[in-house]
């Protein structure tokens, strides 16, 4: 849709204004997320960055997303939702701010807090601003609140339905004190939900300019312009893959008890500019924790097919994305699972939803497939009393891997999975926190799967233990690797090795807890490569010789 301009109800709305609008909004969104990342307590928020921003409307459609997690765009939505089913807005009040972190009522797991303020103005709500972040610890099993061998969601921490936590200004105590009497970190979580307030309380303030810097109804009938353009933009880019049944599947290697591999299973149908995501034959929910609620299933297909579809992000992110798209996830499956399924392992089912998600679409759309990237979260945690202090600490990293290569590009090195956007935790900011010491830190050589564009590479990471903990990892692609395609080579896959102080090296499972460290034990995390795209014959000699130069491959 183009021209000079647009008339939308009873105002007249020129393009420009329509773009204004959407940046000052898609900056109000990036400013709460810079906000909360400076001012949170956690390494998991300030370093790491596993928090997002957003901001909704009235009605709860989602308008502007910041630059952080692409996979919470429709887990805000669905969180915002659930909120107006508890508390409709004429229940509302000024000042008030809603929680929840329940799994099944729209959340993602435990330690996931998603706050929600509605904004008012001139005594009415005008919009919502949502906040989404991973705290350290909320109660369950094992520090962390992330127990890769729960079976039941209530292992996993304190569980938080819909509820207000701030009412009209007034904080929640009986909230904050059982949410402090459970945690093993109650300052840092406290610490961070601050954060999350002080976001918020930014995000109101820079929503109340907008609506006086261009008035409340041209805000509003921009934002439903918006909406519209993204519909219409979303469908062009559907129409533009040959209508057909595309179908593809992979498997998660096991849940920790079973070791048999757990399939997921995809068929993409496009006709004209409408498609169907259909997960009919997936496995059934396991007795691990790898279930991947409704939310986080639904948003991990969202933000896959918005970046195989969109790579360079000209689509603004807001309803109109999945308006369009219809998904099947069928009740009672590892995508879908009913309650109480433990549901602390779903990032690695939503990475594998991804690979599923380019998998079909790379069948449709052959010059634009991507072999597979890592597919996976490296996930080491430790945790125990630090004698130089007496007090308690936990330190979760998540560790990525190599992106597959694709027409015309290696795949980039070290970068986490696709639908998700998190940082590694630099070496200094960590070895100043915990008593932990970095041995190694480098690219993985040979990791990247072979071929005419070589799969990015994974990496190593060794930490030593300084004093007696206790260690938890979880990850995949430990048995089944990154796939090449085109005949392209497949990726190395990851590992966990652990070596004692006499010289014993372990190899651990990829998913374990309680292991026992004393001081001087290393443990080293392997990440897998990407698989390479076409055949390695076909390689230019001098990208061969540049590999063989930096490291990256060996002869």
């Amino acid at each position: 849709m183009s021209g000079a301009t647009i008339p939308t109800g009873t105002l007249t709305i020129d393009v420009i204004t329509v773009e204004l609008v959407k940046n000052a909004l898609n900056g109000i969104a990036q400013e709460m997320q810079t906000t909360l990342e400076r001012t949170a307590h956690s390494q998991a928020i300030r370093e790491v960055g596993d928090a997002s921003s957003a901001l909704f409307d009235v009605s709860g459609q989602l308008i502007a997303q910041a630059l952080s997690l692409p996979v919470q765009l429709a887990g805000s939505s669905v969180a915002v939702k659930e909120i107006l089913k508890y508390c409709p807005p004429q229940k509302m009040k000024e000042g008030d701010v809603f929680v929840l972190n329940h799994a099944y009522y729209g959340g993602s797991h435990p330690p996931d807090i998603i706050l929600v303020k509605p904004y008012y103005r001139n005594g009415k709500i005008t919009g919502f601003g949502c906040s989404y972040a991973h705290q350290v610890d909320v109660g369950g099993m094992l520090p962390g609140s992330t127990p890769p061998l729960s079976t039941e969601l209530f292992q996993e921490g304190l569980l938080i339905p819909p509820m207000r936590l701030v009412d009209a200004g007034e904080m929640n105590d009986t909230l904050i004190s059982i949410i402090k009497a459970n945690s093993r970190k109650p300052d840092s979580v406290m610490g961070d939900i601050r954060g999350q307030l002080a976001s918020l309380n930014l995000g109101a303030v820079r929503y109340d300019e907008t609506l006086t810097r261009f008035g409340e109804e041209t805000v509003h009938q921009a934002v439903v312009e918006l909406i519209e353009r993204t519909k219409i933009g979303f469908r062009r880019l559907i129409g533009a893959i040959p209508d057909g049944a595309y179908e593809y599947e992979d498997v998660l290697d096991d849940d920790g008890f079973d070791d048999s591999p757990i399939p997921i299973r995809v068929k993409i149908t496009v006709k004209g500019e409408d498609i169907n995501v259909d997960f009919t034959g997936t496995a059934n929910q396991c007795r691990g924790s790898l279930n991947c609620p409704y939310a986080n299933s639904l948003s991990s297909v969202y933000a896959a097919l918005k970046i195989f579809l969109d790579p360079r992000d000209e689509i603004p992110n807001n309803e109109g994305c999945y308006a369009s798209i219809e998904v099947f996830l069928p009740q009672g499956s590892l995508l879908n699972p009913n309650p109480p399924g433990s549901v602390s392992s779903r990032p690695e089912t939503q990475a594998r939803i991804s690979n599923v998600i380019m998998g079909a679409l790379g069948l449709a759309l052959p010059d634009r497939a991507v072999a597979q990237d890592h597919g996976q979260v490296a996930i080491y945690r430790v945790s125990g009393t630090d004698p130089a202090t007496g007090k308690f600490f936990y330190k979760g990293e998540p560790l990525p891997g190599g992106w597959g290569g694709r027409n015309g590009s290696d795949g980039p090195d070290v970068v986490d999975f696709p639908v998700a956007n998190l940082n590694n935790t630099p070496i200094e900011a960590m070895e100043m926190e915990f008593p932990l010491r970095v041995e190694r830190y480098e690219l993985r050589e040979d990791s990247g799967g072979a071929g005419k564009y070589r799969g990015g590479l994974g990496l190593r990471r060794e930490i030593r233990a300084l004093i007696p903990m206790d260690l938890s990892v979880r990850a995949e692609r430990h048995r089944f690797a990154p796939r090449g395609i085109f005949g392209g080579e497949d990726g190395a896959m990851g590992a966990f090795l652990l070596t004692r102080t006499d010289g014993t090296v372990e190899k651990l499972p990829c998913k374990q807890g309680g292991i026992p460290l004393y001081a001087g034990d290393i443990l080293t995390v392997l990440t897998p490569g990407g698989g390479g795209y076409g055949p390695p014959g076909e390689r230019d000699k001098l990208a061969s010789q540049l590999d063989l130069r930096q490291g990256k491959v060996t002869k």
